[in-house]
C-alpha cells in the first residue's frame, strides 16, 4: 500500500465529504486495495508548499495595502522575496480542487 498522507491532509482540509469518507470505509471493509499515486520527479519541498499556502491566505483575505491585484502580487511578492509569477502560481495552485489522489484496484 501506498503513502496515505495525501488522503489524510485532504480529509483533514475538508475537501472529503462525508458520503466520500463513508464510501471509503465501505470500500476499506470490502478488502478494496488503496494505492496512492506517486508524483515523478524530485518530492515537493515542505517549506514551498507552506509558503504558497501564506501567500495565497495573505492574497484571498486582503492582508495588502493596494486595491489592485497586480499590486498586491508585486506587494506580497517583496515581502516574501519571491517573484511575482511565484505569487501567482501559488494562489492559482491554492484555488484549484486538489487532483485525483487516490486510485482503487
Amino acid at each position: 500500500m501506498g503513502d496515505l498522507r495525501p488522503l489524510g491532509a485532504a480529509i483533514t482540509e475538508g475537501y472529503a465529504s462525508k458520503q466520500m469518507l463513508k464510501h471509503l470505509a465501505h470500500l476499506i471493509d470490502h478488502g478494496a486495495q488503496l494505492t496512492v499515486k506517486r508524483g515523478r520527479g524530485k518530492p515537493k519541498q515542505a517549506t514551498k508548499a507552506a509558503r504558497d499556502r501564506i501567500i495565497s491566505l495573505l492574497y484571498e483575505n486582503g492582508v495588502f495595502d493596494s486595491k489592485r491585484s497586480d499590486d498586491a502580487f508585486r506587494e506580497i511578492a517583496a515581502k516574501f522575496g519571491v517573484s511575482e509569477q511565484t505569487v501567482r502560481q501559488a494562489v492559482t495552485k491554492l484555488r484549484k480542487p486538489p487532483s485525483k489522489i487516490l486510485t482503487l484496484r
